[in-house]
């Protein structure tokens, strides 16, 4: 017999990477999968280029970011969609901070509205995007596919998504889930998840919001969320 050379995951290297306050920070602001520059990295953790830079070159090699120089300035963007699930993961059993401004109130309440993760949507509308596929008999979670292919969804008609779409994500489940932190219930991730939010953006019924991550409705939006899936939008914030 084969000597066994693997052993168990070793979560405390992870877990350490990601206690830092400021790595924290850095994460939190790339978990909308879109590359941001060294120098915003720095002042969204309210630290040093310098110590920026140290930490986001651990994650680099930890294998968490993926970097790339664009003349002087240096980009970085999450490059495992695991860690985006981690955050939301560890968001669920982490304590609320209070908040202490209305402004902070206001960008609580945007982020638990919608929210990009990673690149699906996640918060409340995400939720309900969610749960009218699986009330239609859309996706079969336990296989990670889109059961119901062959046939066609108010939601995924308006945003002119087909089966064949799915083969741009190669490998990739069409289907996966991720547990919201904010609704505790599953959104929508996968090559699904993804193709539905990008459609979303390309038709503009969402807009990046004014806190990181966060996503506002247009009225175009809000209206055809109204008649696809049946959403009370009357809580969206028009972009």
């Amino acid at each position: 017999m084969e000597p066994i050379r693997d052993g168990d995951v070793d979560i405390s290297g992870a877990a350490r990477l990601l206690a830092d306050p400021a790595r924290a920070r850095m994460l939190t602001v790339l978990a909308d999968g879109r590359a941001q520059p060294a120098g915003e990295l720095a002042r969204a953790a309210g630290v040093t280029a310098a110590t920026a830079s140290e930490h986001l070159g651990k994650m680099v090699e930890q294998g968490w970011l993926a970097v790339e120089r664009v003349g002087r300035h240096r980009y970085y963007r999450i490059d495992l969609p695991e860690v985006v699930q981690a955050i939301e993961a560890m968001a669920l059993i982490s304590p609320v901070r209070p908040v202490k401004s209305l402004r902070g109130a206001r960008a609580n309440r945007d982020l638990k509205i919608a929210r990009s993760c990673y690149d699906h949507l996640a918060g409340a509308v995400g939720v309900a995007v969610f749960d009218a596929l699986c009330d239609a008999a859309m996706l079969n979670i336990i296989d990670g596919q889109w059961s119901a292919a062959d046939r066609s969804h108010p939601l995924l008609d308006e945003l002119d998504i087909v089966a064949s779409d799915l083969r741009q994500f190669g490998r990739r489940p069409p289907v996966r889930v991720c547990l919201d932190w904010s609704e505790r219930r599953y959104h929508l991730a996968g090559g699904l998840g993804a193709l539905l939010l990008r459609r979303m953006r390309e038709k503009r019924w969402c807009a990046p919001g004014n806190t990181p991550r966060a996503l506002t409705f247009t009225p175009a939006g809000r209206e055809s969320l109204h008649r696809t899936i049946g959403l009370d939008t009357a809580a969206l914030r028009v972009a």
